[in-house]
């Protein structure tokens, strides 16, 4: 079974019992709050974002024009205990309302596994043992493409920018003058506010490990 669905546990999901279509509206206004590109104010000492349903509506037609779907959604993940949501009534405005991500939504993130790269000694004529090298010995390009699939593997179709500034913190830390270009794009896309596709991450990735 496949652990990582966009960036969420899928026993987490399923437990849940979240379909595609609540995933995907999840997936998108976690993407929203982490972009810090909304108003947000604070609430009982902590933040909230605002995120209008009509946003929803237009950054995802696929799954319903009309906003009462959305807001049918966005309850069910309230009451699952994922977002926490407060709706604050400003005079001659209306009612704007916010949202926050919880610590059961940081729960089924999705957290790969540490890949540990071994390597074996052969055993010498004194001590008939095996031993392993420290990771202090470990050879950078080793550790290199094992750091790479691990990055690899938290991609998703849109990554967040949480995640895309791992993926430029990484790959600039690295040093690798051939991935210049793609981190410089995806800077840019950062600074515009853009949401990332991932195909620029992978492109790097792709260079790095076949390098």
């Amino acid at each position: 079974m496949k652990t990582n669905i966009m960036g969420f546990e899928q026993t987490a999901i399923i437990d849940a019992k979240l379909n595609g279509n609540d995933v995907i509206v999840l997936r998108t206004m976690v993407d929203m709050i982490e972009s810090e590109r909304f108003a947000t104010i604070e609430i009982e000492g902590e933040v909230f974002t605002w995120i209008n349903y009509q946003l929803l509506v237009e950054d995802l037609p696929m799954i319903s024009d009309k906003i009462d779907t959305f807001k049918k959604i966005v309850t069910k993940l309230v009451n699952n205990g994922f977002l926490d949501r407060k709706v604050k009534k400003a005079i001659g405005a209306g009612a704007y309302t916010y949202f926050k991500k919880t610590k059961k939504l940081d729960a089924i993130i999705f957290k790969p596994e540490v890949k540990e790269t071994k390597k074996d000694i052969k055993k010498t004529s004194k001590e008939n043992v095996d031993a392993q090298v420290p990771e202090d010995f470990i050879p950078a390009e080793t550790s290199l493409r094992a750091e790479l699939e691990i990055l690899d593997e938290v991609m998703t179709e849109r990554i967040s920018f949480t995640t895309s500034e791992l993926a430029i913190e990484f790959i600039s830390k690295k040093g690798i003058s051939g991935l210049v270009p793609i981190v410089n794009r995806l800077s840019k896309k950062k600074e515009n506010g853009d949401f990332i596709n991932n195909k620029y991450v992978r492109n790097a990735l792709n260079t790095a490990m076949n390098a």
